[in-house]
């Protein structure tokens, strides 16, 4: 058993003496003609994993993706080995000796999810005395502040939060980001 194709506008075309039905099999007909066409346009980089499905991914011409580019390039400038760990020791030192002069040696955004999070909590672990530092907009969930607020008393930090109403997202929201 074959499959037929009929085009809208073709008068053998299902239901074509029903509109709300014909209306709905065009409707269908287009969205599988564009998740086709899309299917066939997608494009995946060269060495990674990461495809057009990524609204900002861009490639060069032999196809690598600026997210695998950027990868490289930090791996480059910070390898995980001895030089990577002296890297990382220098950067370490001049925190600490920051933070013995100062109340904080550091300022760590915390939005109350895991990364920021854990991020927090190795800069305590490091002896960097962070500060914490929290923008609402007024869409952070409750379970964020909840979170914000255990992390908080746990590992006993500072926080700062800076309030923007969200009316001033709605009216510019580029001007936010200023």
């Amino acid at each position: 058993m074959g499959v037929v194709y009929f085009k809208p506008e073709d008068r053998n075309f299902p239901f074509s003496d029903k509109p709300v039905i014909r209306t709905l099999c065009v409707r269908f007909i287009i969205n599988i003609n564009y998740y086709t066409e899309y299917t066939v346009r997608r494009k995946t980089c060269t060495i990674c994993v990461c495809d057009t499905t990524i609204p900002s991914i861009r490639f060069d011409k032999n196809g690598i993706c600026n997210q695998y580019a950027l990868h490289y390039k930090l791996d480059k400038r910070y390898p995980i080995n001895n030089y990577g760990k002296k890297q990382f020791n220098k950067i370490r030192k001049r925190i600490l000796k920051h933070a013995k002069k100062n109340k904080y040696g550091c300022i760590v955004r915390l939005s109350g999810g895991r990364d920021s999070t854990y991020t927090i909590l190795v800069a305590k672990r490091l002896g960097f005395k962070p500060l914490a530092l929290h923008f609402d907009n007024g869409w952070v969930s409750k379970t964020a502040i909840e979170n914000i607020k255990k992390t908080v008393k746990k590992l006993n930090v500072d926080i700062r939060t800076i309030l923007y109403p969200k009316c001033h997202f709605l009216r510019c929201p580029g001007r936010a980001v200023q």
